[in-house]
């Protein structure tokens, strides 16, 4: 089975991220964004992409690709709070 990933099928990620986004704002728990991008990522690549086990493989791809995505930005973005803060209590301090 060859998984080759076009552009076409990565412009998927930033869908399943925004549909990851609206279920955050509407109430299901943070905690289960990872798992309710997998059904998502499939469902997209099944449609969409290939209606056979390949199109399985890369929905779970295109999922992780959007769970870690999103991980990756928030991770990131705390860290630069982080430092913001910091820089904030040592200025106050001399």
């Amino acid at each position: 089975m060859n998984i080759d990933m076009s552009l076409y099928d990565a412009t998927l990620i930033p869908a399943i991220m925004f549909l990851l986004w609206l279920l955050s704002k509407y109430g299901i728990p943070k905690k289960m964004i990872p798992l309710a991008a997998l059904p998502l990522g499939i469902i997209a690549s099944l449609m969409l992409i290939d209606y056979s086990p390949r199109g399985v493989v890369i929905g779970i791809l295109l999922a992780a690709n959007a769970v870690g995505f999103y991980s990756g930005t928030k991770n990131v973005a705390g860290a630069l709070r982080h430092s913001e803060a910091e820089s904030h209590t040592d200025s106050s301090d001399t």
